[in-house]
């Protein structure tokens, strides 16, 4: 029997899945297809409760906005998606249990370590969401103690709040348009004007307690601007076809950073890595994260062919 393989999200105009898996179960001669299954919100429950249940039913990944939706429809979850509550790969074993992992995690790490990232201390995260929290399990992995937060909507903090406590480590929420705002009024001013490296203290009392609070890194000279060795955009902002979308490209803005990770991966250079390359930022592209993540899927769903 062709078993069959799916991928579960809306919308799924941007995603690049479908080829990637089909390409690779093809090379290597085994019979297993994968699809894209584009899901509104009102029929994803049902819906995946009926393909999960179908005979030839081998797997899933799992992305926006149903990573956490998911997890009602399983029976186990491995270590790492349940301390993150989120899932982006299914997989239903010869005992017809339904299994959820998270290789987001393990792909971040490696992306990081690939790219000279093997250690972090404090970072800056944009976005609530699963991804978010699969970032912050990552990065903690690495070293990371002290997270910055920004957030459009203030409703998903109590998760991140949780795995925080979990994990012993300290994060500090702030809205994401406040930023906006401050570097707008900081341009304004003229708070950036050339020759000036003083980012966090020159400006409003709230911003720069907001930086204190994620943590200067004691290893930075004193006159140092970066502030935080990873920015990491956890938000789908720029993806396909809303490619010109940018949630934040102000120069100054990316002088607190020394590296920056967009988990967005189509396109390849995001406006938001291009921002930051400008601004002289170490680069880490969503691209090779997807690869890897996809690589571990597919791994832990062949494994159940044998």
């Amino acid at each position: 029997m062709v078993k069959k393989v799916y991928l579960f999200g809306h919308p799924l105009s941007h995603t690049l899945s479908p080829q990637v898996h089909n390409e690779a179960f093809q090379q290597l001669g085994v019979p297993v297809i994968y699809e894209a299954c584009d899901l509104a919100p009102e029929e994803f429950h049902a819906k995946v409760e009926e393909i999960m249940n179908r005979p030839d039913f081998l797997g899933a990944n799992v992305t926006i906005p149903y990573k956490e939706e998911i997890l009602a429809h399983l029976n186990y979850f491995s270590a790492t998606s349940r301390i993150v509550s989120a899932v982006n790969t299914v997989t239903k074993r010869n005992d017809q249990s339904l299994v959820g992992d998270n290789t987001d995690v393990p792909a971040i790490i490696d992306a990081l370590e690939a790219n000279g990232v093997k250690s972090i201390e404090t970072c800056f995260i944009i976005g609530t969401g699963g991804a978010s929290r699969s970032a912050i399990f990552a990065l903690n992995k690495l070293g990371a103690s002290r997270f910055v937060v920004a957030y459009r909507s203030s409703k998903r903090q109590t998760k991140i709040a949780d795995l925080a406590k979990n994990l012993g480590v300290i994060v500090v929420f702030t809205p994401l348009n406040y930023l906006h705002k401050f570097f707008t009024w900081a341009r304004d001013k003229e708070i950036f004007s050339p020759g000036k490296n003083d980012l966090g203290f020159n400006i409003d009392e709230k911003l720069c307690e907001m930086w204190h609070a994620g943590g200067l890194n004691e290893r930075l000279e004193e006159d140092d601007t970066k502030k935080f060795d990873l920015l990491v955009n956890a938000t789908p902002v720029g993806l396909f076809p809303n490619s010109t979308e940018v949630i934040i490209d102000h120069p100054n803005f990316f002088k607190m950073f020394r590296a920056v990770l967009d988990l967005v991966y189509n396109p390849e250079m995001t406006r938001l890595l291009e921002s930051a390359s400008l601004a002289g930022c170490q680069i880490i592209k969503g691209t090779e994260i997807f690869n890897l993540q996809a690589t571990l899927s597919r791994n832990i769903w062949l494994a159940e062919l044998h």
